[in-house]
C-alpha cells in the first residue's frame, strides 16, 4: 500500500457469554495509528445490519463513538446456523480506526460448508486502484500572446456602454469564457514521473524469492519453509536498510551549499504529504465511505455549524431590518472615487501566482498575461459594479476544502475547517 503508513490487522474472536471490554479494544486500537479488528465479536445491534441487537452490541456502538473507530459490517449474514431453530445473523464484522484507504467492498463469501462463512473486504490503496498520476502543463507564452490579440469573436458581443446589471454577467462570462478557451487550448495533460530511484537488481531479485518463499510456506507450513522464509525475510530488511543510507548520503552529497536548497530540504522531510480523507462517522451512527458522500458530510456539518439561530426578539429584528432598508434606499453620500486602469495592473501585478483557482479556474497567472483592451474592460466592469452596487455573479461562488484541524480524530466531519477558494477575478 504505497503511500500508506504501517497497518497492523487483527483477528480478534469473543466468547458469547463473556462481556465486551472497553479496555481491550482500547489497549488493540493503540497498537498503532492504522488498526483493523476483523472478526467475531457476538456483538449484535440493527445498525449493524443485524436482526436484533444485544448488550455488547449496543455497548459496542456506543464505544465506536467514544472511542473514534467505524464499524464496517457486510449487508448479509455471516453466521448461518445448522440448527434451523436458529437464525442467520451477522456475526464477523470489522472495527477500522485511523484507516486512510477506500472501502470498496465487503461482502460475505458463500464457499465453505461451515456455519461461519468468510468475509472478504476490500480496500483500495492510495495509488494501486487509481489511473497513473497525470499533470497539466501550460505554454503560458502561448496564453500570453494568444491574450494580446484583440480582434476576438467572443469579446466582440460585448457591448460599448455596460449599463445594466445583465450587460455585466454577460461581459464577465464572456471573458470568463475566453480565459478559459486560450488556457485550455495552450495545455496538455503528461503523467507525473515519480522522483524514487529504482532498487538495484539484486535487491529486487531478493524481494522476489522471499515473496516466493512467504508463499511457499503459506501453502506448505513445514519447518524448513518457515525458516527459509524468516531468513529471507531478515536479508531483505538489512538491504532495504542499506539502500535507504545510500540514498539519503546521496542526496545530501549532491544538494548545493545554499540557503534555499537547504530550506527546501528541511521542508520536504517535515512535509508528509497529502493524506486522503479517512471514512466519516455520520450524527445518524453511519459511515461515509464514498467521495461523494464525504462531501456531502462535510456540507451537511457547516450548514449545521452555519444554520441561523431562532430570533428571540421578534420586534427587534422587525426594527432593524426597517432600517436596514431605510437605509438602503438612499443613494450613498460618499461616492467612490473611479477605478484606474493602474489599479487594475497594480493589483494584478500583487497576485501571488501559487494561489489555487476558484470554479471559474482561473488562475492568478493567466491574469498576469492580461491585455491592456482586457485590462480596460476589466476596469469598465469594475465601475460599472461599483455604480450600481452589483457584486459579480459569477464571483458569489466558491470552492470549500477541509482542513483537518490538528490534533483532532480525522473522521468526525467537525474535525475539518472550512476554507473557501475565492475567484481570483472577485478578489
Amino acid at each position: 500500500m504505497a503511500g500508506h503508513g504501517i497497518l497492523i490487522l487483527v483477528s480478534v474472536y469473543r466468547p458469547p457469554k463473556k462481556e465486551l471490554l472497553r479496555s481491550d479494544l482500547k489497549v488493540l486500537f493503540t497498537l498503532e495509528d492504522a488498526v483493523i479488528l476483523f472478526g467475531d465479536l457476538n456483538s449484535k445491534n440493527t445498525t449493524c445490519n443485524c436482526n436484533c441487537s444485544n448488550r455488547n452490541g449496543s455497548k459496542l456502538v456506543d464505544l465506536a463513538g467514544n472511542l473514534h473507530f467505524n464499524i464496517v459490517t457486510p449487508p448479509t449474514p455471516t453466521h448461518n446456523p445448522f440448527n434451523d431453530n436458529h437464525r442467520s445473523d451477522v456475526l464477523d464484522i470489522a472495527l477500522m480506526k485511523g484507516v486512510a484507504l477506500r472501502l470498496s467492498c465487503i461482502e460475505t463469501l458463500q464457499c465453505l460448508n461451515s456455519d461461519h462463512r468468510p468475509v472478504l473486504i476490500r480496500l483500495g490503496s492510495l495509488a494501486g486502484d487509481c489511473p497513473p498520476l497525470n499533470k497539466t502543463v501550460t505554454n503560458w507564452q502561448k496564453v500570453f500572446t494568444v491574450l494580446q490579440k484583440i480582434d476576438i469573436p467572443i469579446l466582440n458581443n460585448i457591448p460599448n456602454d455596460i449599463v445594466s446589471t445583465d450587460d455585466i454577467d454577460h461581459a464577465i462570462g464572456a471573458l470568463i469564457n475566453h480565459i478559459r478557451t486560450v488556457v485550455d487550448n495552450s495545455s496538455w495533460v503528461v503523467p507525473v514521473n515519480s522522483d524514487r530511484k529504482e532498487l538495484p537488481r539484486h535487491v529486487s531479485e531478493l524481494i522476489r524469492a522471499e515473496n516466493a518463499a512467504l508463499r511457499r510456506a503459506g501453502t506448505y507450513p513445514t519447518c524448513e519453509n518457515r525458516s527459509h522464509a524468516r531468513d529471507l525475510q531478515r536479508k531483505v530488511k538489512g538491504h532495504m536498510e542499506e539502500v535507504r543510507k545510500e540514498n539519503s548520503s546521496d542526496l545530501i552529497e549532491g544538494i548545493s551549499p545554499s540557503h534555499q536548497t537547504y530550506w527546501g530540504l528541511a521542508k520536504a522531510l517535515k512535509t508528509e504529504g497529502p493524506v486522503p480523507v479517512p471514512a466519516l462517522r455520520k450524527p445518524e451512527k453511519s459511515t461515509a465511505f464514498d467521495d461523494r458522500e464525504k462531501a456531502e458530510c462535510l456540507a451537511d456539518n457547516i450548514e449545521h455549524q452555519c444554520s441561523e439561530n431562532p430570533p428571540y426578539d421578534l420586534e427587534h429584528v422587525r426594527r432593524v431590518e426597517e432600517e436596514v432598508r431605510h437605509r438602503v434606499s438612499h443613494p450613498p453620500k460618499d461616492d467612490l472615487d473611479p477605478i484606474t486602469h493602474d489599479d487594475i495592473s497594480k493589483h494584478i501585478k500583487d497576485l501571488k501566482i501559487r494561489k489555487a483557482p476558484s470554479m471559474d479556474s482561473i488562475s492568478s497567472k493567466a491574469l498576469k498575461c492580461f491585455s491592456a483592451p482586457l485590462v480596460a474592460l476589466l476596469v469598465g466592469i469594475f465601475n460599472v459594479c461599483i455604480k450600481n452596487c452589483y457584486f459579480l455573479t459569477a464571483c458569489k461562488e466558491a470552492v470549500v476544502i477541509g482542513i483537518p484541524k490538528p490534533r483532532k480524530p480525522h473522521d468526525l466531519p467537525a474535525s475539518y475547517r472550512p476554507i473557501s477558494l475565492l475567484s481570483t477575478l472577485g478578489k
